[in-house]
């Protein structure tokens, strides 16, 4: 369900909100914006009132703008975050909508990065990773200043931050024992390589549940 702030007083919307915390699912819905943020949250509180929710991991994204006292009292209710790419494709002008990375993670909230629909935005990692550090377009026009987060910041959003979303945190997000053997071998190191090489990075080899599904042969 989208929650804009033109649905401020949009029973069915709500209404779905008090079902889903009655019988214990997970919410997620698009804040769209800084109002969008300030509907669900209000909207979150009202329903925690009734059945508590701060255990279901609730989930606002593809926000473009929060403050900390948004994401503090969306903490207090147990939710998190999932900040999104799409903008990426886009040209300067007219300005996209912003993302909020810095913000986030410097409040401490949970939070993941999500690319939108391949129909919206591409599906391809780097190219995600790319904008949120850079704050750049796929032109190399800064489109998102402000709210660049470092590289260590964007692999953690995208692993374990997003495991953490879907409960998976205990097999998947991090490489330890007990844990699912899902890894990849990169072609040039993440850490060190120049901006517009994080666009270009490529998996040599690639392991699911312990398993080779992928295989450049470099190790051959």
């Amino acid at each position: 369900y989208y929650t804009p702030s033109a649905q401020v007083n949009d029973p069915t919307w709500f209404e779905a909100q008090r079902i889903m915390a009655r019988t214990g699912w997970r919410s997620r819905s698009n804040a769209v914006n800084q109002a969008g943020m300030e509907t669900a949250i209000s909207a979150f509180e009202q329903v925690n009132k009734e059945f508590d929710i701060t255990g279901l991991r609730w989930t606002l994204h593809r926000m473009s703008g929060t403050t900390h006292e948004q994401l503090n009292r969306l903490k207090a209710l147990g939710g998190n975050v999932n900040v999104c790419t799409r903008s990426f494709p886009l040209a300067a002008s007219p300005a996209p909508a912003a993302a909020p990375f810095r913000t986030v993670v410097d409040n401490g909230i949970h939070a993941g990065i999500h690319m939108d629909g391949g129909h919206i935005a591409t599906l391809n990692p780097w190219f995600a990773i790319y904008y949120a550090v850079t704050g750049r377009n796929g032109l190399g026009e800064m489109i998102n200043p402000g709210q660049q987060i470092t590289r260590q910041e964007a692999l953690r959003l995208f692993t374990r931050g997003n495991a953490y979303q879907m409960s998976m945190e205990k097999k998947l997000g991090s490489i330890e024992v007990g844990k699912l053997a899902d890894l990849v071998v990169l072609d040039k190191d993440y850490l060190t390589v120049s901006d517009e090489g994080l666009k270009k990075i490529r998996s040599v080899l690639t392991i699911v549940d312990g398993k080779v599904v992928h295989d450049a042969g470099i190790f051959a």
